[in-house]
């Protein structure tokens, strides 16, 4: 969990992702914290340290996601699903929907989004194709909340985070849908990541504390017990931002620079030296 430096500029970061590339992260920027009217999105080159302002429509912007081949990125503005270059200002409407980007297929045809219940404050979890095309397909939509869709890169699973059990769990459910879901996190859990070959599952239980679950190649009903790894030191587990981005043997986390300052994302890095330390430490 050793530190490994700053990227980009301290700014007021909401949500944010990294590119398929590692390079690059797209972050929404508030001129304030806590006025989400304010938003906008900027692109930070990671080995430069640059932000480069995304020149989106006005609007309520959020959750922006990349494209399969980090070309495009996809967000949210208003009650559209737009699609744009990270580079230019030709933001196209891909669907006139309420719905929240979470995560695109490795093969670019598909997108997991969530949309919201005005009848009862749930949330619910659909995919759909990435272009915004045609219907969506509910993956997890009762009477409760679930968030974070994921697909795993060989496009086999899906991770999710639900509050079905009363607190926010994270889940791994077969794609298609047969039914069958699976509970990996036995105390809590939240904003599940994929390794780059989908043999791990990281996440953050209700503590702050990171994660992580093997997932054999026979599925996630042979997943193992969660292993701690340290603490991200990135406030409390939220249900709704993201906190952490994973690449390789590195994460990205959103901390608070200062009390009074704005956030910055950090990379950590070095953390398997540590893992076997910080797991008998608990």
């Amino acid at each position: 969990g050793r530190s490994l430096g700053v990227v980009g500029p301290p700014a007021f970061y909401g949500s944010f992702a990294l590119a398929p590339d590692g390079r690059r992260i797209v972050a929404r920027v508030l001129s304030a914290p806590r006025v989400p009217t304010s938003a906008g999105l900027t692109v930070i080159d990671i080995a430069r340290g640059v932000a480069s302002p995304v020149a989106t429509p006005g609007g309520s912007i959020s959750d922006p996601v990349w494209t399969a081949d980090g070309a495009r990125i996809l967000y949210r503005l208003d009650d559209r699903l737009m699609s744009q270059s990270p580079y230019g200002s030709d933001a196209t409407l891909l669907r006139e929907e309420q719905l929240y980007p979470d995560h695109a297929s490795r093969d670019g045809r598909l997108l997991i989004g969530g949309v919201g219940r005005p009848s009862d404050g749930g949330f619910g979890l659909f995919v759909l194709p990435a272009d915004g095309s045609g219907d969506r397909q509910a993956i997890s939509s009762g009477p409760y909340a679930s968030d974070e869709g994921s697909f795993s890169p060989d496009g086999r699973w899906i991770s999710y985070q639900s509050d079905r059990s009363g607190r926010h769990e994270v889940y791994v459910m077969r794609f298609p849908d047969t039914g069958e879901h699976w509970q990996v996190s036995p105390e809590g859990g939240v904003q599940a990541r994929w390794s780059a070959d989908g043999r791990t599952l990281y996440y953050l239980d209700l503590t702050g504390q990171l994660l992580r679950v093997a997932i054999p190649a026979g599925g996630p009903d042979q997943a193992g017990r969660p292993e701690p790894m340290f603490n991200l030191l990135a406030g409390r587990p939220s249900s709704r931002l993201e906190q952490f981005m994973v690449h390789g043997d590195r994460f990205l986390v959103l901390r608070r620079s200062a009390e009074s300052l704005p956030q910055t994302i950090a990379v950590l890095g070095n953390w398997t030296k540590t893992l076997g330390a910080v797991a008998g430490d608990r």
